[in-house]
């Protein structure tokens, strides 16, 4: 049997010579012919590892056996660590864990499954431990910081300068001058936009190389908290995003710093760009989107976007120019009239569905199916409870023995096959307790949604303000959905966060009507197949007496004209 040893260390100041010596040793005694021998200095974070491409690319004519003094040599990433396994299990080369004593093919150069879910398991105990470290790390970081209360970064905010002497933020009192202006501004209700075109007028000095103040330093400016005293450093933070260069950051440490505006003035300036942003003020865009982020398109499932130029609510993937995406068929939809069309929609929701004791009527059989669930959770709780216990209880173990006892590698495994087998039975019981919280939480927002639209039935009729109805809209509607053909009909599928459903029939060209009607029993639009379906009586021409039903597919356009009725019909204003 011929074998490759690979032995890594972390830092250059380690020494991995004992790995490799104790795996020739075990090689010897099992009669392995080493052939190669593979030694590396780099971190089991770090994927790009020279000399573990090298290992990768030997073969099953190259070798039979991989040896390693454990199995976190071969990566500190869970998942990265089980891929690996992976791949040399296809090429029918075994991997030998010695700390573990875990081998991945049996005898017949079979896979154990067995150990397959046990090598999982150390790995997320051995991921588990390097989070743990760091989070001690980012906490003593994060102690020095506030107790120093030293500036963290050469390069000083707008508005600021930095001393290299005391290490330490001072204000800038020219540039603090337009700080305040640009907050008190914004405070006001100026947008971003406005804001950097008054200070470019002006021939305000800006720091950057284009010497133009954009919309983007001035939201960058009305967000940064250090304006009111409170200077935040990144501690921790999630890799960017494909072409941003900063980290997105999730645990921050703030110190005291020179306020140049009060905590209340930012804190205002902070809700009004908010406000903004809801109104798109801010990016310029003059029409007010009452249906932002509730279309959805049924082929990419994603949300349409508005187009302000065409007065269209579009798919953003279909007419992305870098991504043009040939199997979406998505109607584009004129933005101001389906506005007009669900607003009439939603004042009717309020004055037909929420009269009196009617929404209690809605209520009882929903607050019914709810108790029901939560009598069976109370069951799967108690189980899961006292699995996870059990199963924190032995990871703990494991990991103590790993530490405290490494020469007793079978006592370790034993508490890791424990582990796995707690851990696999839980899952049962996780996916089932995940499946009811769903459940209930879909009655308990149906019932929510139902109360807080009927308090407000009242004020329906008397609101005209743009604000208001994206609000109350956004407040009813769950989401919608378009389907559409080549022709110029369109089928609207309106859902409430009641639970109902609404049918608009939508025109793209004679504009002097559409239509609405209601899915039921025998009344539905198939999704997948993104047809209408009508249930009806088996043939009525029949002489035989039969209550069979037939269901009939129809296309877009045909399942919309066959509800294009004067009941359903309604009139634009004007027309």
């Amino acid at each position: 049997m011929r074998g490759a040893i690979y032995s890594r260390v972390s830092t250059l100041d380690q020494d991995y010579n004992r790995q490799t010596n104790e795996l020739k040793e075990y090689a010897k005694y099992m009669s392995i012919e080493i052939t190669h021998v593979f030694e590396e200095k780099e971190s089991g974070f770090n994927d790009d590892r020279p000399e573990f491409a090298k290992l990768k690319e030997l073969t099953k004519d190259d070798i039979d056996i991989v040896l390693v003094w454990e199995l976190s040599r071969l990566s500190r990433r869970s998942l990265y660590l089980q891929q690996q396994i992976e791949y040399f299990t296809k090429k029918g080369i075994c991997v030998y864990a010695k700390k573990e004593n875990l081998r991945t093919l049996d005898e017949n150069g079979e896979e154990d499954r067995n150990t397959k879910f046990i090598i999982g398991i150390i790995a997320m105990i051995a991921e588990q431990e390097v989070a743990t470290f760091k989070a001690r790390s980012i906490s003593s970081k994060k102690n020095k910081i506030l107790k120093e209360g030293n500036s963290y970064t050469y390069k000083a905010p707008y508005g600021y300068d930095y001393s290299t002497e005391t290490k330490r933020l001072s204000i800038n009192e020219e540039e603090a001058k337009t700080v305040r202006r640009v907050i008190e501004l914004s405070a006001n209700d100026y947008s971003s936009a406005r804001i950097a075109l008054i200070l470019n007028a002006e021939n305000i000095p800006t720091r950057s190389k284009t010497k133009i103040w954009t919309m983007g330093t001035i939201n960058t400016m009305l967000s940064n908290p250090v304006y009111k005293g409170e200077a935040e450093y990144m501690l921790k933070g999630t890799e960017p995003k494909k072409g941003k260069r900063y980290k997105r950051p999730i645990e921050v440490a703030t110190v005291k710093t020179p306020a140049i505006v009060s905590a209340e003035l930012f804190d205002l300036s902070r809700e009004k760009m908010k406000g903004r942003a809801f109104r798109s003020k801010s990016t310029g865009v003059k029409h007010f989107q009452l249906l932002r982020g509730l279309i959805h398109c049924p082929y990419c499932k994603i949300k349409y976007t508005y187009e302000g130029g065409r007065d269209l609510y579009v798919c953003h993937d279909k007419h992305k120019k870098a991504k043009n995406k040939p199997d979406c068929f998505s109607k584009a939809i004129k933005a101001t009239r389906i506005e007009k069309i669900v607003w009439e929609l939603v004042k009717a929701l309020f004055s037909q569905e929420f009269a009196t004791g009617k929404a209690q009527e809605q209520e009882e059989p929903l607050r019914q199916e709810i108790e029901a669930h939560k009598k069976l959770l109370m069951g799967i709780e108690e189980k899961l409870n006292d699995l996870t216990a059990q199963a924190n209880a032995i990871v703990n173990a494991a990991i103590d023995i790993k530490r405290e006892m490494p020469n007793m590698p079978d006592l370790y495994i034993n508490k890791i096959r424990e582990a796995a087998s707690l851990d696999k039975e839980s899952k049962k019981y996780q996916y089932e307790k995940d499946r009811l919280n769903k459940f209930i939480l879909s009655c308990e927002n149906k019932i929510k949604a139902i109360n807080s639209l009927s308090n407000e039935k009242v004020l329906v009729d008397s609101i005209t303000d743009d604000m208001e109805r994206y609000e109350l809209i956004h407040k009813v509607i769950d989401h919608m959905i378009i389907y559409g053909e080549d022709s110029a009909y369109s089928l609207v599928v309106v859902t409430f966060k009641t639970g109902q459903e609404v049918y608009i029939g939508y025109k793209s060209k004679g504009y002097q009507y559409y239509t609405v009607f209601y899915p039921s029993q025998s009344v539905w639009v198939d999704t997948e197949k993104r047809l209408g379906c009508i249930m009806t009586m088996k043939d009525s021409k029949s002489l035989e007496l039969s209550l069979e039903t037939v269901t009939k597919e129809y296309s877009i356009t045909a399942f919309v004209k066959m509800f294009d009725t004067s009941k359903n019909r309604r009139y634009y204003e004007n027309q």
